[in-house]
């Protein structure tokens, strides 16, 4: 057992407290100073970091479960949701099955996972299903609704796959924008708002780089 006394974050916001851990559990929180429990500053609880590529599987010369999720316990992170580009990617049985046993194995802490298109399991572990701008060619009507369906949520790289083919290609890092102009961003949010409002998905944005993006999202928010 353990017991740490410090400014403990609550609901209520911050107050002076300690807390009791056993079996890597929270048995108590008292605000009843006790001098047998260890002083510390802040007690914070763990973060949650909806977006990561832990990579591992046939990526292990990138990173791997052990090294990562130590690196995320020493940023204060202790539950991760792994997005699904892994080799190979997560879009069947088979491949979620691999990576279970190995993050199950190497993880020092708590996981979830996003599966890829079109995949969508009905376990409590994949918690949605990430989009890629290639997927965006598809009719995602059906997807849509067996996540709405199932109560997961739908994480979009939102960006218009016709319109990055027709992009420039610079060689200039500096120039780089060019290959993914405004115009991807802002059809493939807007399709995807359509089709969250359709079906009554929950819908994740990632990578949005434009205040569009934002509005439009706020918007479609206060639309639900």
């Amino acid at each position: 057992m353990g017991c740490w006394c410090g400014r403990v974050y609550t609901p209520s916001g911050f107050e002076d407290a300690c807390i009791e851990v056993e079996s890597g559990f929270i048995k108590a929180i008292t605000k009843s100073r006790m001098s047998r429990c260890q002083e510390v500053d802040l007690i914070l609880p763990g973060f949650v970091d909806l977006h990561v590529h832990m990579r591992g599987l046939g990526q292990r010369h990138k990173g791997e479960w052990r090294t990562e999720s130590l690196a995320a316990l020493r940023g204060g992170v202790t539950v991760v949701v792994d997005m699904p580009n892994n080799v190979p990617r997560i879009d069947s049985d088979e491949a979620l099955g691999m990576k279970l046993e190995e993050a199950s194995r190497e993880s020092y802490v708590d996981f979830l996972f996003y599966s890829a298109y079109p995949y969508l399991p009905d376990v409590n572990y994949v918690v949605g299903v990430k989009l890629f701008p290639r997927d965006l060619e598809n009719d995602l009507n059906e997807l849509f609704e067996r996540a709405s369906a199932l109560g997961k949520e739908v994480v979009v790289h939102a960006e218009d796959p016709l319109v990055l083919r027709e992009a420039e290609k610079p060689t200039n890092p500096e120039d780089h924008w060019r290959a993914h102009p405004e115009l991807a961003e802002e059809l493939a949010v807007r399709r995807v708002l359509s089709l969250a409002k359709r079906h009554s998905t929950k819908v994740r944005i990632a990578h949005s780089t434009l205040p569009s993006t934002l509005m439009l999202v706020l918007e479609a928010s206060c639309v639900a």
